[in-house]
């Protein structure tokens, strides 16, 4: 059973040592349907704007939530769109391995349940991460801008781009190539850093 939006609310007026008791009299089967409803629980900052959009930044320091509202969006879009071809870049591909796919927060930590995460299949020298929908995955590096030249997707999470070295070339290459679908659309989630190619996306 999800839980409903009057828990939510009850749970959210609790002081937090309160709320961790309620958590655990629950019982793990009941915490697992919680976290699982992301939507009920999820702070505004951490949603999709309401309106058309085509690129979501999430401008924020760490520990805010960006990592899972990321990895939550782009699991919701491959439910969506089980055709779907997401690119997820990163500084490197390490670092996209490390956060967005095997992290605390990453796409195989927000998989529904453990069916879900059985469906889903990581294939690290191809850089491809299958979904358990079907849609695909692929790692690419913002250090690597030709990598991006080409290849569509349908949807796209970066991940800090400041950090990318040739951030603006794999930025340019990646919104050429994002185009499949009907609404193709980019998260970018990053902390603030005052670099010309977070600037040119932000204007």
């Amino acid at each position: 059973m999800v839980p409903n939006e009057t828990l939510m609310r009850r749970l959210r007026g609790l002081a937090p040592g309160d709320r961790a008791a309620a958590l655990d009299a629950a019982g793990e089967v009941a915490a697992k349907e919680l976290d699982g409803a992301w939507p009920l629980w999820a702070h505004r900052g951490q949603m999709p704007p309401d309106d058309d959009w085509t690129i979501w930044v999430m401008l924020a320091g760490g520990g805010c939530g960006k990592t899972r509202a990321g990895a939550e969006w782009v699991s919701a879009r491959a439910r969506a769109v089980p055709e779907a071809r997401i690119a997820l870049v990163a500084a490197n591909p390490d670092e996209a391995r490390r956060v967005m796919i095997e992290g605390r927060a990453g796409l195989f930590a927000v998989a529904r349940d453990g069916e879900e995460r059985g469906r889903m299949t990581w294939e690290p020298s191809l850089g491809r991460l299958r979904l358990a929908s079907g849609a695909q995955a692929f790692v690419y590096s913002g250090a690597s801008a030709d990598s991006l030249r080409g290849p569509e997707h349908h949807f796209a999470w970066c991940d800090e781009l400041p950090k990318w070295s040739q951030a603006k070339d794999a930025w340019d290459n990646l919104m050429l190539g994002l185009r499949a679908g009907v609404r193709p659309q980019t998260v970018v989630t990053t902390t603030p850093r005052p670099v010309p190619a977070l600037h040119a996306v932000l204007a």
